[in-house]
């Protein structure tokens, strides 16, 4: 059974940044679950395969730098 249904309201740009959200939302998921959006002091490296599916993430954090605090290791 679908959970309650709530109703919302979107301007036409917002409704099209939506559909476009619901095209890549595993791919937006998965990049959640890995971090991707809690780096900081570095890179997320996103591959995709020839067919376009997000195969691998990779990081790279500078872990210390003259002058800068070192980071925790996660």
């Amino acid at each position: 059974m679908i959970g309650e249904l709530i109703k919302i309201e979107l301007t036409e740009s917002d409704a099209k940044l939506f559909l476009k959200f619901r095209e890549f939302q595993s791919d937006f998921q998965v990049m959640v679950e890995s971090g991707v959006f809690n780096v900081r002091n570095g890179v997320a490296i996103l591959n995709y395969n020839a067919e376009g599916h997000l195969t691998q993430i990779d990081f790279n954090v500078i872990r210390y730098k003259k002058g800068m605090a070192i980071l925790a290791m996660d």
